[in-house]
């Protein structure tokens, strides 16, 4: 296990950096107008492999090349029948099961749950009382109440000029808000664009006009970046505002209304700021200035400090509670999507250069959570009174497919209180019956609960140390019910649930690797049923996941029933589905979750997808025993050194991770070096502590002192070389010397993507000097040319 001293110091800083890099490379210059080209919006797209397989067809908004162009980007995976695990025999799933086989779409989830649970609970948020704390306990709105604020909200963007097939921008953190404007995209034809709410305005400048976004939601934390960019935004027609933080308290909502006539003149003023461009609607507020709705909205849809328009800007800025009105008196139809039309443009992180946007269809999103509810099924049966914590970005495609699933079982679907670091507090409140997280989340919990055992009694740490060894041994002989009596696992983890609310009987993680420590850690402590997965937002999500009832560790399940997945041949790199014992190659996944492409980039499309209709991850994995995969490194990521040996850097980071000296580590080479060298953020607390016992001197100097000591280095690179000899790294694999930096890997210094994933491009030149110094100290190095 982690040494528990760390309590949290990698997640800590993980959640300081919010704002990314300026991507000013990737914009006009001032004063020039981007170019916005026109794009068909209705994206079809095959729902079955075999369909897939014979090409996608083209339209003028094609992100797909020809089959021919694709051809010589890529070839298909090799031996595809003798790699398919044997565990899903019946045919790709891209449907639900009954009672919901009709459901094909987004908007068919949310009418299917607003018919079948229209009395439950939907959407809940934490309110705040007169003194502005946070209330122990969630309010709610029924899917009854959620379906009726989105056809208004729906009808309302129409009145307002935002036709079908338009694109909607989604700029918040998450929110009941988020949700409903995304319903209403959904209900009525529209394509969602999530933008992260960590980004920046020439991030967000640059994906509104690349998407061309008619309307954009935000929520005032985010309004004046966007209103930074709306100048080079010549394609937004609406910008439409909500309250940061939904749950307004008394004091605050008394504050805000004394703005409330200089709010109604901003309005007016927006609305008519270019009435040649946006023709004068008949929705208004009433006489008092309200909106009187059936179903209540959300706290804070009403916010009455809205910002200036900048001068020029010709679109309506409007309330969501304005917008609703607006949909109340002129109700429209649904205008229902089809399921191969586009639902949403995720979006990627960027970590090799521009972003881009992954077009997925309703049939993608729907064939995904199927495949993952029929896995779910096997833990029982999910219904109303079940509840999950929304905390993980709805930018990400993770949780939005968490949403999916939530709204096919009637989940209520309980948001955090907007400060990450208070997750745990939320789920202590809300009580979920399952959790969703990354794994920093879980690191996180890990490392606060061994801190507490450790400062905790002799007789409660021997207990839980005792109860944690016996039931772990249990888990790794494949017992999955821990072999503990009851009374004694009350005992000692009874405490550890109740951080949680006590229900968890559920547990997903992804997006980066989870070490087999943490992962032992949720099973012995949370529930048993705690698996790690693999997906990608091109594949709709999830691609495999560990199967209810296996204990193991150290790979990332079987795949899900509506994806096929094979190995590619990566002979360059040394990777053989002929290897053995385990056969190696580049993961593709091929089903109808599978995405059409990348929106306006058919060459990005044609090194993603070959003609086929095989998806290529960039992942290099293994199949293990039982069908399960492990990943084992990023193609991309792969360097080769002087020997002709090639390095996963990626495994090795995870590696040296583990030193309780390192925060960060970043592991590069060189092609006429015979090792790699590390670049480490020393974790503070831990490098202050070893100052004060090896030196009086040392403990009085700050992190830029210390990291530029040699005794300091000598020790981080020796801790380095005791982890690798513990993992058996081969001679190869082992740094060779030791960079040391004070400042945190971070989106605003521009070395993380807003999903916190290395931009190792970003990072090696950054650290090029760095690097090449150690190199040239070690005896008989030849300085690289590089």
């Amino acid at each position: 296990m982690e040494a528990p001293e760390r309590s949290g110091r990698r997640l800590q800083v993980l959640e300081q950096q919010l704002n990314p890099q300026q991507l000013g490379q990737l914009l006009p210059a001032a004063g020039q107008q981007p170019e916005v080209p026109h794009a068909s919006w209705r994206l079809q797209l095959s729902h079955t492999a075999a369909q897939a397989a014979q090409g996608l067809q083209e339209d003028s908004g094609s992100c797909q090349p020809d089959a021919a162009s694709r051809e010589e980007q890529l070839q298909p995976p090799c031996n595809m029948q003798q790699q398919q695990p044997k565990a899903n025999p019946v045919p790709l799933l891209a449907r639900f099961g009954p009672p919901c086989e009709a459901v094909a779409t987004l908007h068919d989830c949310w009418q299917a749950a607003g018919g079948r649970f229209p009395a439950e609970r939907a959407l809940g948020w934490r309110l705040r009382d007169s003194s502005g704390r946070l209330q122990q306990q969630y309010s709610w709105m029924t899917f009854a109440q959620a379906c009726e604020v989105r056809d208004a909200l729906g009808s309302g963007l129409l009145a307002a000029g935002i036709p079908p097939g338009s694109g909607l921008g989604l700029y918040s953190s998450n929110c009941p808000h988020w949700v409903l404007l995304d319903a209403a995209a959904a209900a009525y034809s529209m394509v969602s664009v999530p933008l992260y709410d960590s980004l920046g305005p020439q991030a967000v400048q640059y994906i509104i006009n690349h998407a061309e976004l008619a309307a954009v939601g935000c929520s005032t934390a985010v309004l004046p970046k966007l209103l930074a960019c709306l100048q080079h935004c010549p394609s937004v027609r609406l910008v439409v505002v909500w309250e940061a933080h939904a749950g307004a308290s008394p004091v605050q909502q008394q504050a805000q209304q004394h703005s409330s006539s200089s709010n109604e003149a901003l309005l007016q003023h927006a609305s008519s700021s270019d009435n040649s461009r946006h023709p004068p609607t008949s929705c208004s507020s009433s006489a008092s200035g309200e909106v009187h709705l059936q179903a209540q909205l959300p706290p804070g849809s009403d916010p009455k400090l809205l910002q200036q328009l900048p001068q020029g800007v010709a679109c309506r800025l409007v309330s969501l509670q304005w917008l609703a009105g607006c949909g109340r008196q002129q109700p429209q139809p649904h205008v229902p999507p089809m399921p191969g039309d586009t639902a949403t443009i995720c979006y990627t992180s960027g970590t090799t250069g521009m972003p881009k946007g992954a077009v997925l269809s309703h049939g993608n999103l729907i064939a995904n959570a199927a495949g993952s509810a029929a896995l779910m099924a096997q833990q029982g049966a999910w219904g109303p009174g079940d509840t999950h914590l929304s905390f993980l970005p709805l930018a990400h495609i993770f949780e939005r497919k968490n949403l999916t699933l939530a709204l096919h079982y009637g989940l209520a679907i309980g948001f955090y209180s907007g400060d990450v670091r208070r997750v745990f507090e939320d789920a202590a409140v809300l009580r979920p019956s399952l959790l969703m997280a990354v794994p920093r989340v879980f690191n996180r919990l890990h490392d606060e609960v061994m801190a507490e055992v450790k400062q905790g009694s002799a007789l409660r740490r021997r207990l839980f140390q005792a109860a944690y060894a016996r039931k772990a041994a249990a888990l790794e002989a494949g017992d999955a019910s821990g072999g503990l009596p009851l009374l004694l696992e009350r005992l000692a983890f009874g405490w550890v649930r109740q951080r949680l609310g006590g229900r968890v009987r559920y547990m997903t993680t992804g997006a980066s690797p989870i070490s087999a420590a943490v992962l032992t850690f949720l099973r012995v402590c949370i529930t048993p049923a705690a698996v790690e997965g693999y997906g990608m937002t091109e594949a709709g999500c999830t691609i495999s996941i560990g199967r209810p009832g296996d204990t193991s560790c150290g790979h990332v399940g079987l795949p899900l029933p509506c994806c096929e997945v094979a190995l590619a041949e990566l002979p360059a790199l040394g990777y053989s589905t002929a290897d053995r014992p385990h056969p190696r190659g580049e993961v593709c996944v091929r089903g109808p979750s599978v995405f059409r492409g990348y929106h306006r980039a058919p060459q990005a499309t044609a090194q993603a997808l070959d003609s086929q209709g095989w998806l290529h991850t960039g992942d290099v994995g293994e199949w293990l025993p039982g069908g399960r995969l492990r990943l084992i490194d990023r193609k991309k990521s792969l360097f080769k050194l002087a020997q002709g040996e090639y390095v996963a850097p990626e495994r090795l980071e995870a590696v040296y991770a583990r030193s309780p000296l390192v925060l960060q580590v970043f592991v590069t080479g060189d092609s006429l070096q015979q090792q790699p060298v590390a670049v480490v953020v020393p974790d503070p607390a831990a490098l202050q502590r070893w100052a004060a016992q090896h030196s009086t001197q040392h403990k009085l100097q700050g992190m830029l002192d210390l990291c530029a000591e040699p005794a300091a280095v000598q020790a981080v690179h020796g801790s380095l070389l005791q982890q690798a000899a513990e993992a058996g790294l081969q001679g190869y694999e082992a740094v060779a010397g030791v960079v040391l930096v004070p400042q945190p890997f971070s989106v605003e210094n521009g070395l993380l993507t807003p999903t916190q994933k290395l931009r190792r491009q970003v990072a090696r030149q950054r650290f090029a000097d760095a690097v090449q110094a150690v190199y040239c100290s070690l005896p008989g190095s030849r300085r690289s040319e590089a």
